[in-house]
């Protein structure tokens, strides 16, 4: 049987927070932030480290995002 023994922060909400700020579409959801993603998270190397990607199962409301409007209400 599982049995929970400590709990651990992986990511405060203040690293949470500064995440969003410089997320790629701009964070909409006010309400919940970055929710457990809805598919399986990619990753690719850039230049100076890795990029994860992946869909943000909280909100998908459309976004105005560089002069062009994504998303399907």
């Amino acid at each position: 049987m599982p049995k929970v023994i400590a709990s651990e922060t992986v990511a405060s909400a203040q690293q949470r927070y500064e995440a969003g700020q410089k997320a790629e579409p701009p964070l909409t959801d006010q309400n919940n932030g970055f929710a457990w993603p809805d598919t399986p998270i990619g990753v690719i190397k850039a230049d100076d480290g890795y990029e994860f990607f992946a869909s943000d199962g909280g909100l998908h409301s459309r976004q105005l995002w560089q002069g062009r409007w994504y998303g399907n209400k």
